[in-house]
């Protein structure tokens, strides 16, 4: 599996899934979650409130993940995870957001996937502590049809921290484009 860590901005890349850190409503509310709702476009909110009032009525838990599609995103699919809070929730969880992305992108066939930093900017996980959550659940995975995945940092001191912590599970340039 090629892993690239990128600067850039998540809505523009080209992966088949992309993944939206989301709260338990499955409702956006704030940062990256409202930006891909927005993006996305008002099939992406009917279809999340289509699924919040016929299968998730009492939200989901950390953890979760569920797929829509991406309706005017250039990726198939968006994968919405409940992303866990730090020091007010157990940060296994977080892994286990990556975990269940990659299961669902590798059951949807997709071959590529875009991650943002999970839980480490609105959510309050230290960069540090994310990067080595991610590089365990990397190298955890055995799936067998995501052929790549790209994590994609907003900022440069991000880039940095988990270059450095993924540098020997990094196939391509740590700054390589986006597209």
């Amino acid at each position: 599996m090629k892993l690239r860590i990128v600067k850039g901005n998540i809505l523009e890349t080209a992966a088949e899934a992309i993944v939206c850190p989301t709260n338990r409503t499955l409702f956006p509310t704030k940062g990256l979650d409202l930006a891909i709702h927005k993006a996305a476009g008002p099939e992406l909110f009917n279809e999340m409130n289509t699924m919040r009032k016929e299968h998730f009525p009492n939200g989901l838990s950390s953890g979760s993940v569920v797929a829509t599609k991406a309706y005017m995103l250039p990726a198939k699919f968006i994968l919405h995870t409940v992303a866990p809070v730090y020091k007010l929730e157990d940060i296994s969880l977080l892994k286990k957001c990556y975990d269940n992305c990659l299961k669902l992108a590798d059951a949807k066939e997709a071959k590529s996937i875009s991650f943002p930093a999970i839980s480490a900017s609105d959510f309050g996980v230290p960069m540090e502590k994310s990067a080595q959550i991610v590089k365990a659940a990397l190298q955890d995975f055995k799936g067998e049809k995501v052929e790549e995945v790209i994590l994609v940092m907003t900022r440069e001191s991000d880039l940095r921290v988990y270059a450095e912590i993924l540098k020997e599970l990094a196939t391509t340039d740590y700054t390589g484009p986006i597209v």
